[in-house]
């Protein structure tokens, strides 16, 4: 199992940050890959502990289809979010203030932790702060 941790700060709120792991339209907005979008009308979310976010991303060169689901680990508004994109993987959001805005911990365990998978996940983020 590997780990690695990226953090961020952004200029805005937790509970502003925040809304992007909860709400389906911030949620579409940053959970993308290159070549692939995730419209918010496809995203479906109970996001409370034990709950799971389900929703398509949908390819930009053929409009093929990639369902998925991601479940909730805990969820403690505004500070903390707890997800599991596969079964061996485990991603904790943590959101704290701080005078620049928040910082954000992106905590990862799991298979996925090559350069090239946290440069995908940085590219993620940089949809956040672009969207705030």
């Amino acid at each position: 199992m590997s780990h690695y941790q990226l953090r961020r700060t952004f200029d805005a709120t937790p509970e502003q940050v925040f809304r992007f792991f909860v709400e389906p339209e911030p949620f579409s907005q940053w959970f993308v890959v290159p070549g692939f979008r995730t419209p918010s009308e496809s995203v479906q979310m109970d996001a409370r502990t034990g709950g799971s976010v389900k929703a398509t991303m949908v390819a930009d060169d053929n409009e093929s289809e990639l369902p998925f689901t991601v479940q909730y680990g805990d969820v403690e508004p505004p500070h903390r979010v707890v997800l599991r994109p596969g079964g061996d993987e485990e991603v904790t959001i943590t959101l704290s203030p701080t005078p620049d805005g928040t910082e954000l911990i992106y905590a990862y365990t799991g298979p996925a932790a090559a350069p090239t998978d946290q440069a995908a996940v940085n590219t993620m983020l940089d949809e956040i702060a672009r969207h705030l």
